[in-house]
């Protein structure tokens, strides 16, 4: 019988780990209308400009942050609502291009803004060749700089016309998802500059109606109304309340940090995927609201969360197996360490002997670094690690801890 990985971690935490994993924490600070300039509280979309400012969407316009103070922008007049902000995204150029829930496309130009695209955006993103693809309630369609191409049904492989999210892939793959409408089933599908791939529910994929996608190296996450689905070589694993510590089951965007963490935006709440296990926050942990629209990054590694009362600064985030040693009484440095480099433990259960193992994010052993004693203890790190996170696994007799190891 095979074992699921993440179930195996989740059995030695419970029964082979006699010390508490330490609690999550959320260092954060809430933007909004009573505190700043942010137009409104009801935040959608977030992006962050090629010098670092971020960006926000609202129902009422859109704002950037400098650091210090909130510039607000507004759009034209052009049609009943231009300033209800959904998406927005810098191209190559530096353009700022803005979605419109229910007034189209407009771009940032050096003499004003211009509106470029009718439709109810839903989303938007910039190709490797930068063309500019906009997801939309009746089609996805791609501006090349000249013109813009309209990708419907019956066009092969186009799961359907209401399209909710759209995002360059690896490999020069773009990839859209969708919800069911009329005749058409949904599900998400990729472009290759030729022709769509469409898969859904006929093919392993747990839910039709798909809000979010993000590709990590050669598995695809995919964020739907009933959970969170994971395909990795061929096989299909799905996440929900009911199975794991996910927030929320309806799933509004995914975004993977700087040290490999999944941020799961759900309207429940926000969850982080640490390799093994969610670690969840809402409200009452200290966000403005559970509804979580969308998740960026700054340069200076911060994370910003899009919510329906304001704009969420987070200036530090903890997970389960962030400093899960510390039950142990144990302490590691460097982290990041370095492939080839020292890692060094040390702590009240250093004079015992420690066995270190390093582990992949789906529990396979990458490498035994064997067994020490001693107050101190150092060991190399092997030189073929790939950059990338693991699972430091040290065990003392009976007893065992996990810590989340980013090599770089």
């Amino acid at each position: 019988m095979k074992i699921n990985p993440h179930l195996l971690f989740a059995l030695c935490c419970t029964f082979l780990f006699p010390y508490s994993l330490p609690a999550q924490s959320l260092t954060s600070t809430v933007y909004n209308v009573a505190n700043s300039n942010l137009p409104n509280d009801n935040c959608h979309g977030l992006t962050v400009s090629p010098t670092g400012q971020l960006w926000v969407g609202t129902t009422n316009g859109m704002a950037t942050y400098d650091g210090t103070s909130w510039t607000v922008f507004k759009l034209p007049e052009q049609g009943t609502f231009p300033n209800w902000i959904h998406c927005l995204a810098f191209d190559q150029d530096s353009l700022l291009w803005v979605g419109s829930e229910l007034d189209g496309v407009s771009v940032k130009r050096d003499t004003g803004w211009q509106f470029i695209y009718t439709g109810s955006i839903t989303d938007l993103a910039v190709d490797a060749n930068n063309h500019i693809w906009a997801a939309s309630n009746g089609e996805v369609a791609k501006y090349d700089g000249q013109a813009w191409s309209s990708y419907v049904p019956p066009t092969p492989g186009i799961p359907s016309t209401n399209v909710r999210t759209v995002i360059p892939g690896n490999n020069n793959l773009v990839w859209i998802g969708t919800h069911p409408f009329a005749n058409f089933a949904g599900g998400f599908a990729s472009f290759d500059g030729s022709q769509w791939i469409r898969t859904d529910n006929s093919s392993g994929l747990p839910d039709n109606l798909v809000n979010a996608l993000l590709e990590v190296g050669s598995v695809l996450w995919v964020g739907m109304n009933n959970g969170l689905a994971k395909r990795d070589n061929g096989q299909w694993t799905h996440y929900t309340t009911a199975n794991s510590n996910l927030v929320g089951n309806q799933v509004n965007r995914l975004k993977q940090d700087a040290s490999g963490r999944i941020w799961i935006a759900t309207e429940s709440g926000l969850s982080v995927w640490d390799g093994f296990t969610f670690t969840s926050f809402k409200a009452a942990d200290g966000l403005p609201d559970n509804r979580i629209r969308d998740i960026a990054f700054t340069p200076n590694g911060d994370a910003w969360l899009a919510t329906g009362k304001g704009v969420v600064q987070v200036t530090q985030l903890t997970t389960n197996l962030d400093g899960a040693l510390s039950g142990m009484g144990l302490a590691i440095y460097p982290n990041p360490a370095t492939a080839g480099g020292q890692l060094t433990l040390e702590g009240q259960l250093t004079s015992s002997s420690l066995h270190l193992r390093i582990l992949d994010i789906y529990g396979k052993k990458v490498a035994d670094l064997g067994e020490k004693a001693g107050a101190v203890q150092t060991w190399i790190l092997p030189e073929h690690l790939s950059p990338g996170t693991y699972i430091l696994e040290v065990q003392a007799g009976e007893k065992r801890g996990f810590q989340r190891l980013l090599v770089r």
